[in-house]
């Protein structure tokens, strides 16, 4: 087996040294120092017989209190070994904690996030950072045993050199135990798609939500029945490999047990010709003992360290992943052309078809545009590519003539501010929930009530308990529970906090929100356009598939199948008479309209109120 296969378990150690050196370092000596303790027992045990044998009261009294010394010191020894090591565990297991919270974090880009092989084995690593935490114990644990057999086998050689096969042949079971957990875990790997899909169901039918849609279908059954069928195939996948793995493991044991008597035997018949003593008969049989017990920990710190070694292997790909260095260095500019995409081309790791196809759109800077269709259409894809973190798999998107490529995604990202329908439920004081959309002004007050009121959420903080210092969500004892919408006019106002934001994304805003509210945070978008694009340079895009308030952008751009299919004013699409207007005649059928008034006009006392032209 190559060095590579335990890289991620030298990872671990490292990173136990790193986080404690001192404990580490202590650790290790002290194990050692409590393998050489057995042994150390055993032959003051032998030294004791052979006195007592001989009638020789003085140097049997030595021994003994030398012997009853060795095991108070082995005692106090072993327990202040456990709590150091239990220190260096927790230690170990925060550091995991913290590196793989970075790492989530740490990329410029969000594929990790979205690729299902890299989320699939993130959760693993989630799920086992206990097993990642004590491989530094499993490690010690195998040091102390192989250093007790190393001890071991020094003495039994002075004994007789026959008696060098036992720990020799106490390797086996180790062999058997790693060939043995091998199979195991394979099989582990192959019921892992049934378990995974098991615990989905087994969600679905706790859900009280999921129960009232089941129970309305009458598909309680049929669920059950998948959920038991998916279970029991990966019960027996396990099972399987698990006999596998015991059989070769009680082989083993078997023949070790054979040779632990043969090496009684042996002693014995030493002693009997008179080549040993009966303390050496007693030292065999007390350090074959011996060698059986750390025979069975050895294998156990093995079976663990193997079990392990997956998980440490997912969590150094991950940590290769996720560390790659962001692209590019260049500062963004802010005059020169606005946004320009040019023959833009994505498509999602793992997806047949692409997201985008070819995608050219030029957007001066001081604009608006809407970006509608239907859902698959390739609005939420354009935004990611837009906010930079995704880069295109083709073709150049340009910022004021600055290829986003040789842009720094960081100082990018400084100009850019974004409201998504997926938006984050931050359980934090309602300040800060609206406050992180600016980090520097997070705890500006003023700040605050301004991005709420261009979010149509002034209202907000009036109806909270403690105004904007109310916790909020259910992981506060006190905390304050939100209704969806409620949330959403929060992630918005979060979304206002950059007042001239270089670029604007509002990626389907208003999905929770109903039509009334829609409209009128549709009128707050106009005029935080009109705030964004006033000197020309800044840019906002709108994407959305509902098409009866996006009449203030300057453009509308309707995508369908990853492209751009039509682009011009609404009047101009309407009368073009394509997939535009189909849409919005068929939005309006279903709201039993013509059609919602054009946003000037809906509310008294805005005559004067600019109205943006086309592009």
């Amino acid at each position: 087996m190559s060095a590579d296969s335990w890289r991620g378990t030298a990872a671990m150690a490292r990173l136990a040294l790193r986080t404690d050196p001192v404990r580490a370092v202590g650790a290790v000596v002290m194990t050692l120092a409590i393998s050489a303790h057995p042994v150390l027992v055993a032959l003051l045990i032998g030294r004791l017989t052979d006195a007592v044998v001989d009638g020789d009261d003085g140097t049997a009294m030595t021994w003994g209190m030398v012997l009853a010394a060795a095991v108070a010191s082995w005692l106090a020894l072993l327990w202040y070994t456990f709590g150091l090591r239990t220190v260096l565990e927790e230690r170990v297991r925060h550091a995991v904690e913290m590196n793989i919270a970075a790492m989530s974090m740490a990329p410029w880009s969000i594929a990790h996030h979205e690729d299902p092989q890299v989320a699939e084995e993130l959760a693993l690593v989630e799920r086992d950072v206990n097993r990642l935490a004590q491989v530094i114990i499993f490690l010690l644990t195998l040091m102390g045993a192989l250093g007790q057999l190393a001890f071991a086998v020094v003495v039994l050689a002075d004994v007789h050199p026959a008696l060098l096969l036992l720990p020799v042949l106490g390797l086996v079971p180790v062999w058997a135990s790693r060939r043995g957990d091998r199979w195991r875990q394979r099989s582990l790997e192959r019921a892992t798609p049934d378990d995974n899909l098991a615990r989905e169901m087994y969600t679905v039918m706790c859900g009280a939500g999921h129960a009232q849609e089941l129970s309305v279908l009458g598909a309680q059954e049929a669920v059950r029945a998948r959920h038991r069928q998916l279970s029991e195939a990966a019960q027996r996948e396990r099972e399987r490999g698990a006999h596998r793995s015991f059989r070769a493991q009680a082989d083993a044991t078997v023949l070790f047990a054979a040779a632990y008597v043969a090496a009684v035997a042996v002693a014995v018949l030493a002693a009997v010709a008179g080549k040993a003593g009966v303390g050496d008969v007693l030292l065999t049989a007390t350090l074959a003992a011996q060698v059986t017990g750390q025979v069975t920990m050895a294998t156990d710190a093995v079976t663990q360290l193997v079990r392990a070694r997956a998980t440490a292997d997912r969590y150094l790909r991950i940590a290769d992943l996720t560390t790659a260095a962001e692209e590019g260095g260049r500062e963004p500019g802010d005059t020169g052309g606005g946004l320009r995409l040019r023959g833009v081309t994505f498509t999602y790791r793992g997806a047949d078809t692409p997201a985008l196809r070819g995608v050219d759109l030029d957007v001066p800077g001081g604009r608006t545009i809407a970006v509608v269709g239907e859902n698959g259409a390739g609005k939420t894809t354009l935004a990611k590519l837009l906010c930079r973190l995704y880069a295109p798999a083709g073709g150049t998107i340009t910022w004021h003539g600055a290829d986003l490529a040789d842009v720094r995604p960081d100082a990018w990202r400084d100009g850019v501010s974004a409201a998504y329908q997926d938006f984050v439920r931050f359980e934090t004081e309602a300040g800060h929930v609206v406050g992180l959309g600016d980090l520097p002004r997070i705890d500006d007050t003023d700040a605050v009530r301004g991005a709420l009121a261009r979010a149509d959420g002034q209202g907000l903080e009036q109806s909270l308990r403690d105004g904007l210092r109310t916790r909020l969500g259910r992981s506060h004892s006190d905390g304050t529970e939100l209704s969806t919408g409620q949330w959403q006019k929060l992630a918005v106002a979060r979304s206002m906090m950059r007042e001239t934001p270089r670029l604007l994304v509002l990626d389907e805003p208003t999905a929770s929100l109903d039509a009334e509210t829609e409209y009128r945070l549709f009128r707050h978008y106009a005029e935080a356009a009109r705030t964004v694009t006033a000197d020309g340079r800044g840019v906002v895009v709108v994407i959305t598939h509902r098409l009866g308030s996006v009449r203030f952008a300057d453009r509308i751009v309707v995508m369908a199948g990853g492209r751009i299919v039509e682009s011009g004013s609404h009047d101009e699409l309407m009368a073009a008479g394509g997939r535009y207007a189909d849409l919005y005649r068929a939005q309006a059928d279903a709201y039993a309209i013509e059609g919602p008034p054009a946003a000037d006009q809906k509310e008294s006392g805005d005559s004067g109120e600019h109205t943006p032209q086309p592009l």
